[in-house]
């Protein structure tokens, strides 16, 4: 469905069935459907560049997007940190203060969002605190998956710290008995 014909009890149908607000009482889901702003972005475009553009949380409702994170100084110039898809969401840091720097998230392709701007998430929260659980045990998820993927990544460097010195260690090592 266009991003368009959604009227608030299409809003409200979505956020519930969305995994960050299931299980939220419909007063809940109300207040939160009648504070998001809706945006369109086409393929290839920047949605997102880390505090300057980062309203707050986005909530993709049909389309992907792909979060990078620029790597100054490295060999590899950006890393690709996630993809997000219809039911996702992103941009939950900016809610509770401003993003760090050098993230950006891109249309993969067309894609229509809802958007929780900050100042209203701090509006809605006061009355239902549900709402700020709910993204602060978000938050941790992706703390932990993040944690997660660096742990695999040292793994990765110490398994090819190992095939790149064992046949160096095997040529000094015969070297020297010769």
């Amino acid at each position: 469905m266009p991003i368009e014909d959604l009227n608030l009890r299409d809003r409200i149908v979505y956020l519930g069935r969305i995994d960050l607000f299931q299980g939220l009482a419909v007063s809940e889901l109300l207040a939160v459907a009648t504070v998001t702003e809706e945006r369109s972005y086409p393929a290839g475009a920047v949605v997102m560049e880390s505090c300057e553009t980062c309203a707050g949380l986005h909530l993709i409702v049909e389309g992907e997007v792909m979060a990078e994170r620029r790597m100054e100084g490295s060999d590899c110039p950006t890393l690709k940190v996630a993809r997000f898809g219809p039911g996702e969401s992103f941009g939950e840091l900016a809610l509770f203060g401003e993003m760090p720097g050098g993230v950006q998230v891109k249309a993969l392709t067309d894609v229509s969002l809802l958007i929780l701007d900050k100042r209203e998430f701090d509006a809605v929260v006061r009355e239902y605190p549900e709402i700020a659980l709910r993204v602060c045990r978000r938050l941790s998820q992706r703390i932990r998956m993040l944690l997660d993927r660096i742990q695999e990544c040292e793994a990765c460097r110490c398994r090819l710290e190992e095939a790149v010195n064992a046949p160096l260690l095997t040529t000094l090592t015969d070297g020297a008995g010769a």
